[in-house]
């Protein structure tokens, strides 16, 4: 059965032979609506800013983002314990310059051969002063007023764990060190020199450890960082093709529908098709 009537024609749908403006506003529309997105695109340097641009890419994105977070917590608790161990280490730095002198001392007093009193009660001092030294850093050292070494201070970041002992002068034997017995007072303090520096060396592997584990985290942030911008981040010589494409559009379909009086519905349908 042929066509009765110009809106039965085979060539194109009713609605648009009819009213070829309306498929003039809809190419319009579609036009804004991709130049929108480009520009959203180009503004905020993400390909994806609602879940409907890409859904899985959006579950990947976030799932990244979550170990990203916990990345950035580990290193914040990594550089924490670093600073940690740094301030015990300067505390016990002190305190072993101290035993030092204070052995030196002791020795020094075990020559008593043309020494005068002004100077043995010098040297007592000295050495008595490294029971004061010991528990005054184990009083007084902390960490953002958390004492370091009441025996309680357990520092850790994943695998590398460190635990600061207490540094009293009875703990380190020398609460009764005294130049009357000079050799006796040269070997205990020898002792809590020999304690200083291991727990020393302890706080020294930590560091190491600690810094280990920071580089490592460092790398695989980086890693996850490159993953999830080959995901999210503009491509931007693609949006801006796409911007341009959508506004040449815009601009035809405007003139069009300006003409579409003018232009037959034939013609007009073709060139919005």
């Amino acid at each position: 059965m042929l066509p009765t009537s110009a809106s039965d024609n085979f060539f194109g749908p009713p609605s648009v032979r009819s009213n070829p403006g309306n498929a003039g506003q809809r190419s319009l529309a579609a036009a804004t609506a991709k130049q929108t997105e480009a520009l959203m695109k180009l503004a905020t340097g993400s390909r994806i800013n609602r879940a409907a641009d890409d859904p899985a890419g959006l579950i990947a994105a976030e799932a990244l983002n979550s170990q990203l977070a916990a990345l950035e917590a580990e290193t914040r608790a990594s550089e924490r314990a670093s600073a940690i161990a740094r301030t015990a280490d300067g505390a016990l730095e002190s305190l072993s310059d101290t035993l030092v002198d204070a052995r030196a001392a002791a020795v020094a007093a075990a020559n008593t051969g043309g020494m005068s009193e002004a100077e043995q009660r010098a040297y007592e001092m000295e050495v008595a002063s490294a029971a004061q030294a010991a528990d005054r850093v184990a009083q007084t050292a902390e960490f953002n007023d958390t004492p370091l070494f009441d025996g309680m201070m357990t520092i850790a970041i994943k695998d590398a764990r460190l635990e600061l002992p207490e540094v009293y002068s009875t703990d380190l034997g020398i609460d009764e060190v005294s130049v009357a017995q000079p050799e006796e007072a040269a070997s205990m303090l020898d002792s809590a020199i020999e304690q200083i520096a291991s727990v020393r060396g302890a706080i020294g592997m930590f560091e190491r450890e600690s810094a280990a584990i920071g580089r490592a985290s460092a790398v695989e942030f980086e890693n996850i960082t490159a993953a999830r911008s080959s995901i999210v981040d503009t491509d931007y010589p693609q949006a801006a093709a796409e911007d341009n494409r959508a506004s040449i559009l815009q601009a035809v379909n405007v003139t069009l529908l300006a003409s579409s009086n003018d232009v037959g519905p034939d013609r007009l349908t073709g060139l919005l098709g």
